[in-house]
């Protein structure tokens, strides 16, 4: 048995498959379900019964933006993942079934806003802080742990950060994000939440 391609298959599951980060596993969910759909839309020129499938794939994203996602994310924060999720949804679908339908300028301008309106709305919101839990402290840096956070913009994983102050292991605690030629990133610790 090749154990090569074990690893790699267990790395993949890893990425996509992760229970540690719960918020990232359901967003795992949600991608693939609108990568199917991104495949499946251009069927839908051709063939009718690719609505049937297109409408199952709509049926799951509803299930996993407001059964699954609800289930881990914070309730004062749901609101926001829902209205991104949505909308993003709603962009997709239009800009394939609006030229279908409307043949005009329209048409083709309507997702286009539908994405800057979500990017003015997390403009608007947008955290500058995150929440993470305390793996390993000195008195000038600590290494932190989170789950994905769509308000930040912040991945889930492990990351170093700078504290003023040694904390223990497991304390929860407030890092300022900071914003990085790839993203944004925990960046220093500003307070513990329970200690």
């Amino acid at each position: 048995m090749n154990t090569n391609s074990n690893c790699s298959i267990n790395s993949i599951s890893n990425i996509f498959f992760n229970k540690k980060y719960p918020i990232s596993l359901v967003i795992s969910k949600i991608q693939m379900v609108i990568f199917l759909t991104l495949l499946c839309l251009p069927f839908s020129y051709f063939y009718s019964e690719a609505y049937y499938l297109l409408f199952l794939l709509l049926l799951l994203y509803f299930y996993f933006v407001f059964i699954e996602l609800r289930k881990v994310v914070k309730k004062d924060e749901f609101f926001s993942y829902v209205l991104f999720f949505s909308a993003l949804c709603l962009s997709i679908i239009l800009a394939f079934l609006l030229p279908k339908i409307i043949h005009s300028y329209y048409s083709s301008v309507l997702p286009i806003f539908l994405v800057m309106l979500i990017y003015f709305f997390f403009y608007i919101n947008a955290k500058n802080i995150c929440i993470a839990k305390v793996i390993y402290s000195d008195k000038d840096s600590a290494i932190v742990e989170k789950d994905f956070d769509l308000l930040s913009m912040t991945s889930a994983g492990e990351y170093k950060v700078s504290s003023s102050k040694r904390y223990k292991k497991g304390t929860t605690v407030k890092v300022s994000v900071k914003q990085t030629l790839f993203g944004k990133k925990p960046d220093k610790i500003i307070s513990s939440i329970n200690e």
